[in-house]
């Protein structure tokens, strides 16, 4: 009985350590903190008046759900949000740092950029299976290079031109007013005929068409119309094709418009804000929207409607603005590891993907989508014109080498230094440059 009363004692001593030792392995987890930043579009979780809301709302949200499911480490995940201008300072600012940006949620084009850098890492391993399903084929045509997936997309915008139906009825212009959620197609023609009775019947101070050169902030507006006689802008082998006839030809009616007094006075200098705040004014009647900044417009009483961009080949085009996630490699096995499996939850968590919904953003899974489609503005109409989509970036290396190389030529058409001949072949010699430069001191993470 002795025997058995001390064994019995010593096996309870020993779980008591055992249980001890659980609660003390509990309190010592490791700690891991990332950082997750993401663009500054939407305010708020599901509305901008919520308490507390601000722009890493949904973020913050994200985050807390990961934490409180997660139990590999003690994770604190910093969530802040910046602008457009400021996206260098919140990323490549922050290589090397203990700050550094370890999750990014922005504009996939900008994201590209970090990607032939060699700092992000691909998804195959990390996204769920499921997740190519619900994209679609477009996850292989615009988030692959080389086979392996760099971006995960979130939620997209379809952006195409936005016309001032007042301005246009001021005009004489009702019979090219669409309905109120309808989309325009207008031809080349009808284009030419709308742009003419614009400028002849509306005040000095109104003017038709937004135009600009200040910068690259909208340049892929411009790049959009340089396709409109067909130019496919690059070639098969990813190389600027501009300086062909189709391409002259573009250049050519941009260039003859400025000279009609269809842009803003100055329009080589004026940037993107410049014409949205005359938009806002009614002092523009063309300028460029999508689901998102449609809700600032609505807010100033304007009554808008959309408009493809001009095609030669019998139907216009569009283009997305997609927001994607990327992860970037710092070098830190334990933050790497705690940023795959956020994702990882985040894109197994069917609420959290439908959180894009909350500020009209198209969800990237269709399933999603389907779900959402009474209560997202036009859901039906951005469907509609899925074929007529282009990829303007077309997943080029040195993304923001093509830009610079760009908007310069811009500039220098619009001030008339330049014919549209020596602006094409300018064009496909510098962008031709920026790409090659790519190619040579790009690398993709393993």
């Amino acid at each position: 009985m002795k025997i058995r009363r001390i064994t019995a004692m010593f096996l309870s001593a020993l779980l008591l350590l055992n249980m001890v030792g659980c609660r003390k392995a509990d309190q010592e987890k490791e700690k891991v903190t990332i950082y997750l930043r993401n663009y500054a579009d939407h305010k708020g979780l599901y509305k901008e008046d919520e308490p507390g809301a601000d722009y890493d709302s949904m973020t913050r949200y994200m985050a807390d759900r990961f934490i409180a499911q997660y139990d590999k480490y003690d994770v604190t995940i910093v969530t802040e949000y910046f602008t457009l201008d400021d996206e260098p300072k919140f990323v490549e600012g922050k290589y090397g740092q203990p700050d550094a940006t370890d999750v990014v949620l922005q504009d996939s084009f900008v994201n590209l950029g970090h990607i032939y850098e060699g700092r992000v890492i691909p998804l195959n391993d990390v996204l769920p299976e499921q997740v190519r399903d619900e994209v679609g084929p477009e996850f292989d045509d615009l988030y692959s290079i080389g086979g392996k997936y760099y971006m995960a997309p979130y939620g997209r915008l379809p952006t195409l031109f936005v016309y001032n139906a007042e301005l246009f009825c001021k005009a004489g212009l009702e019979a090219y007013v669409a309905g109120e959620d309808e989309i325009s197609d207008w031809t080349i023609e009808e284009w030419n005929t709308i742009l003419a009775g614009l400028k002849e019947n509306l005040p000095e101070n109104v003017y038709p068409m937004m135009m600009y050169g200040g910068n690259v902030n909208g340049d892929m507006v411009n790049m959009m119309l340089l396709r409109m006689y067909g130019n496919p802008f690059f070639d098969e082998n990813g190389n600027a094709c501009i300086n062909d006839e189709n391409g002259i030809k573009a250049l050519r009616w941009i260039q003859d418009n400025h000279s009609k007094g269809y842009y803003p006075p100055g329009s080589e200098n004026l940037d993107l804000l410049d014409c949205f705040e005359l938009f806002c004014n009614n002092q523009l009647a063309i300028y460029f929207s999508n689901n998102v900044l449609d809700r600032v417009l609505t807010g100033l009483n304007l009554d808008t409607r959309y408009a493809l961009y001009p095609s030669v080949k019998g139907r216009g085009m569009s283009f997305d603005f997609t927001y994607s996630f990327a992860i970037f490699d710092n070098g830190d096995e334990k933050r790497l590891e705690v940023s795959k499996d956020f994702l990882n939850f985040l894109y197994s968590d069917e609420e959290l993907m439908a959180l894009s919904t909350a500020s009209d953003t198209l969800p990237a899974f269709s399933g999603i989508a389907e779900q959402h489609k009474d209560t997202i503005p036009m859901m039906e109409q951005w469907r509609s014109i899925e074929d007529t989509r282009i990829d303007f970036t077309n997943r080029s290396p040195n993304y923001p080498g093509i830009r610079n190389a760009f908007y310069p030529e811009m500039t220098a058409l619009l001030a008339g230094e330049q014919t549209p001949e020596e602006t094409a072949k300018r064009l496909d010699e510098n962008i031709n440059a920026a790409i090659a430069k790519g190619r040579a001191e790009g690398r993709l993470h393993d």
